[in-house]
């Protein structure tokens, strides 16, 4: 039989984006699965085939700004939770998840971000008990979380703490954590205009791309980017031997080199 959470119910606008939205994130976050297996392909979710395309991009958007700014919201929900988030119920995480990012981020109401999590929790068999609390911790979000927000807005809480540490060490700190900022506003950037990296998305790709992975990436390994390039018009893969994700730290030469040639042939 297929999951109850994959099921689509009669139920108020927007509950069903909501849903798959916290579907993808507990596939992300506690199974393991990458973000454009779940978004694409033979093993995305089968509710996206029923989303109108409002409710696809909104879907996308929460996804995207959650990922991008989870480092920023654990610090903010541990700061809003007195015993932390529940572990015996993934769904409650996701719910708070959304509600905040919507709550901070989003042009959605308060009560409207409050009221669907809620909807979200009561629909899970293991979350429903949190309900009230999801309830209380996103009102308190509310009124509270912005100036939570602010207090770490010169921190690198959305930086993986390996790449900060690299930076740090090639550029020096003071650049480095520039860097941070600039990499933070590029990537907001792309998520408010509704844009993505997702496989789904590459056949829009146009001009000539180069994707360079480290033959010991574990995070987006040569594989993962020769199925990227297959979805683009024109792309070459490049593989950097001996490097991992940090391909700019570990062959700064040989990427240089190979940058300049790959330009000077298009």
């Amino acid at each position: 039989m297929p999951s109850s959470r994959f099921a689509v119910p009669s139920e108020v606008p927007g509950l069903a984006a909501r849903r798959i939205a916290a579907d993808i994130l507990d596939g992300v976050l506690h199974k393991h699965r990458t973000l454009d297996d779940q978004l694409d392909g033979a093993a995305a979710h089968p509710g996206l085939k029923s989303l109108a395309d409002r409710d696809r991009a909104l879907m996308r958007r929460l996804v995207a700004t959650i990922l991008r700014r989870l480092g920023t919201l654990g610090h903010l929900l541990s700061r809003l939770l007195d015993r932390g988030v529940p572990t015996d119920a993934p769904r409650a995480q996701s719910a708070l998840l959304i509600g905040a990012a919507q709550i901070l981020w989003m042009d959605v109401p308060d009560h409207a971000a409050v009221d669907l999590s809620v909807r979200l929790v009561q629909s899970d068999r293991r979350a429903a008990k949190y309900a009230g609390l999801v309830n209380a911790v996103l009102r308190r979000c509310a009124r509270e979380g912005q100036p939570l927000i602010d207090e770490v807005k010169s921190q690198t809480l959305d930086i993986p703490p390996w790449m900060l540490a690299r930076w740090i060490a090639a550029y020096g700190e003071a650049n480095a954590r520039a860097m941070t900022q600039s990499h933070v506003g590029a990537v907001s950037a792309i998520i408010e205009v509704g844009g993505d990296l997702s496989l789904s998305r590459a056949g829009n790709i146009t001009a000539p791309v180069l994707l360079v992975a480290g033959d010991h990436d574990i995070f987006a390994p040569p594989v993962l980017a020769t199925q990227l390039a297959g979805r683009i018009h024109s792309a070459e893969v490049l593989v950097a031997e001996g490097a991992d994700h940090d391909v700019y730290g570990d062959r700064p030469e040989w990427l240089t080199h190979t940058i300049l040639t790959w330009l000077g042939n298009h």
